[in-house]
């Protein structure tokens, strides 16, 4: 959710303000980020010669790159500056960085100064917050955003720039936490004029669905649909056509739950062909269908499913379905088929993996590169694996957003590596190594997320296995019985496929054939229905 989705890092606590405290005789003690800063001994001298740097470069005598080189000669006496000094050290820093056209490091600097401000939401501190601000709408920073959150934890009052907008990322850090509650109550502060707005109303769903409220979680979800919420809307175009996409997902899902399938397939069937959850929407409304008693509409969009368009998606539970949608009109020789292609197709591939991971017991960082090789194209036959499985886990979820994460941070490490900031290459190495350290969590991210969806693909065609033996079974007796003329359960298995000739949401271009066209049109994929008659002998 994507996604959600997703990534929801930490959360922190509101400090208890000073008035408040019992009157114990003693000073209180400084917070610890705040005592490293004034740790030093504070030099007049080092402190008016950096206020004079600051002058000239507001009054515009300085330009960008001699400024930023002044700043250079005080890294080594950073801890002779007072906590203000230090603050708009910080702050310009950021601000060039930013004007170099490096935001991830602009705002690197921008939530290392807020963390040590005695009043981060002052508005003297509005130009750290613009540079958040603009960043998180181009760029995605949530990581930063939240752990800056959860260090300043709730508090009175909200910061220059996102105003009530910074609820979302404080609710998204309480989240991380599990503390549902205190994110409820920060994604409930989020109003329809707001950024965020419809992010926030897809959370609280989420949480409404964890916490089994059924009605709210769809009032939520239906929020985002409100032709107003969209219109007042700042987002992108390609960002509100996804943030739609995944409400649907979420009310298709949510319907299901709810046994309300013809519900749950249409809301499937909103979803747009251009979007990273068409696929998932194509098989999963196969499942709406089936248990809607709609056959010949599931068994057309496993058809849609199978194509060769999506050949790069590993989906072991389509062809279990196929067989059971088959055995319901007891069409069993077409049951027995979609079963040996279950275990033909996907079995020894399985076997494979699951051998591998036994074998590897991969660390996060061996797992990075395994997650590498296959994005830069190295095959992952020669481990046995097929890139069909390797590309399915890759591109789940929750591996989308970290992802496109870290893909940011490495083109933004690949230009200070090339052009340098303000065209100086040999001073760029501190920075290059706040990239670096950053990188190197999110590979370990990476490669955490990667192993467990391999290990989710392993465990789940696992469970199917077992299905498709007892499966097996159940068709030997049933075509048994059936050829004896005592189909037990003929008369029942018909009473539960409705065999529906139109569902409320295909349009003119459904295509009705019988299963065995063989033929894939993009134009096509979803609109195929499959004719085909029970055969149950009552």
């Amino acid at each position: 959710m994507n996604t959600i989705h997703s990534l929801l890092l930490m959360a922190g606590l509101v400090a208890t303000p000073l008035l408040a405290q019992k009157n114990t005789g003693k000073v209180p003690k400084k917070p610890a980020a705040k005592q490293a800063v004034v740790q030093g001994q504070v030099n007049t001298a080092t402190n008016r010669r950096l206020i004079a740097v600051f002058e000239k470069y507001r009054r515009g005598e300085l330009q960008k790159r001699p400024a930023w080189d002044a700043l250079d000669t005080f890294v080594p006496k950073l801890g002779e500056l007072t906590l203000d000094n230090r603050l708009a050290y910080e702050q310009v820093r950021s601000e060039l960085l930013f004007l170099a056209g490096y935001p991830l490091l602009a705002s690197e600097h921008a939530i290392r100064a807020l963390a040590i401000a005695q009043s981060p939401y002052d508005e003297k501190h509005k130009p750290l917050w613009e540079i958040l601000w603009k960043t998180s709408k181009a760029k995605p920073v949530q990581y930063l955003l939240e752990e800056l959150g959860a260090n300043l934890g709730p508090r009175e009052g909200n910061p220059p720039s996102f105003g009530n907008n910074w609820n979302y990322i404080l609710a998204n850090a309480l989240a991380a936490k599990n503390d549902y509650a205190g994110a409820k109550q920060a994604y409930d502060k989020i109003v329809m004029q707001d950024r965020y707005f419809m992010p926030a109303q897809y959370q609280l769903g989420l949480i409404a669905i964890k916490q089994n409220q059924p009605k709210q979680a769809e009032a939520y979800f239906r929020a985002i649909l409100n032709p107003t919420a969209q219109d007042l809307a700042e987002l992108r175009r390609y960002e509100m056509a996804e943030m739609l996409n995944y409400t649907h997902m979420a009310l298709a899902r949510l319907y299901y739950q709810e046994r309300r399938f013809i519900e749950s397939a249409q809301e499937y069937r909103l979803i747009r062909r251009s979007s990273v959850l068409f696929y998932d929407s194509i098989f999963e409304q196969s499942w709406a269908l089936f248990m809607a008693g709609s056959v010949k509409h599931a068994l057309g969009a496993l058809y849609s499913a199978h194509s060769p368009y999506f050949e790069d998606r590993f989906n072991a539970e389509g062809k279990v379905l196929e067989s059971m949608i088959y055995y319901w009109v007891c069409r069993y020789d077409d049951a027995r088929n979609a079963l040996a292609d279950f275990a033909e197709k996907h079995r020894d591939a399985v076997a494979n993996l699951g051998t591998f991971l036994d074998r590897q017991r991969l660390s996060p960082d061996a797992s990075y590169q395994l997650f590498e090789n296959l994005i830069t194209g190295v095959s992952g036959q020669a481990i046995g694996i097929p890139i069909n499985v390797l590309n399915t886990a890759a591109h789940s979820d929750v591996m989308l957003l970290v992802r496109d994460q870290y893909a940011t941070l490495i083109e933004e490490l690949n230009a200070l590596e090339t052009y340098g900031i303000y065209g100086s290459l040999p001073d760029i190495e501190p920075y290059k190594q706040m990239l670096l350290g950053r990188a190197a969590i999110m590979r370990s991210d990476i490669g955490t997320r990667f192993l467990g969806e391999l290990r989710n693909l392993k465990d789940h065609f696992d469970e199917l296995y077992d299905q498709s033996q007892f499966l097996y079974l159940e068709l030997l007796m049933s075509q048994k019985d059936q050829i004896l003329g005592k189909e037990l359960h003929g008369d029942s298995k018909l009473s539960k496929v409705t065999d529906k000739d139109a569902v409320n949401g295909w349009s003119r271009k459904t295509q009705s054939w019988e299963d065995n066209k063989f033929e894939y049109w993009w134009d096509e994929i979803g609109y195929q229905i499959i004719d085909v008659e029970p055969e149950c002998k009552l």
